[in-house]
């Protein structure tokens, strides 16, 4: 008589991981996943894009990483947080066009770059180039001249890296050489010091 009134357990949520990633953001592989409940009539999918609530506790954007999680340890199921809602596809398609602007920022101003490592290596450069370099560039390091070691590397450092931008975007064959044959002269000196 008694096992009539038994009372259930509780109907527990389904639980995800999530990592938090802007709409335009891949999640990172080994990046640590939070576990989030999912109590949304869509079916959760890898990939999906959503909102939780973030560690300062407003709407934040994340990434679905798994479908299948298990309550983490030290938690109870009331501290779980769940998923808000699934990201519209308008504000997908602007984080796509913001991400597409600021890759084709990136790439001009890396173009600007090397152009101006053109030129102080004393190579043809159409058109003007900057004096300063773009947002998050170095200055440039000098072409020649005495240094000591550790100075030595770093002007290396410099024009390698000038080497590696240069051949990554297929400029010139010549442009290419003179920039790796710029840093090797650096780094003998740095080996001569």
């Amino acid at each position: 008589m008694f096992g009539l009134f038994k009372k259930r357990p509780p109907k527990r949520p389904r639980l995800i991981e999530i990592q938090y990633r802007d709409l335009d953001e891949e999640p990172r592989d080994g990046g640590r996943p939070y576990v989030y409940t999912w109590a949304l009539k869509e079916d959760p999918e890898v990939g999906g894009r959503v909102f939780v609530r973030g560690g300062n506790g407003e709407s934040t954007p994340a990434v679905i990483v798994g479908l299948n999680a298990s309550r983490p340890e030290n938690y109870s199921w009331d501290e779980l947080a769940p998923v808000f809602r699934f990201a519209t596809s308008q504000e997908l398609e602007a984080a796509r066009n913001k991400a597409r602007r600021r890759a084709e920022k990136a790439l001009k101003d890396e173009q600007a770059w090397l152009n101006m490592a053109r030129r102080a290596a004393g190579l043809p450069t159409p058109g003007r180039a900057r004096k300063a370099p773009p947002e998050g560039y170095k200055d440039l390091p000098p072409v020649d001249g005495d240094a000591p070691p550790e100075k030595a590397h770093r002007h290396g450092n410099g024009w390698w890296r000038a080497f590696k931008a240069a051949e990554r975007h297929g400029r010139p064959a010549e442009e290419v050489e003179a920039f790796a044959s710029i840093a090797r002269r650096w780094y003998q000196k740095r080996d001569a010091g």
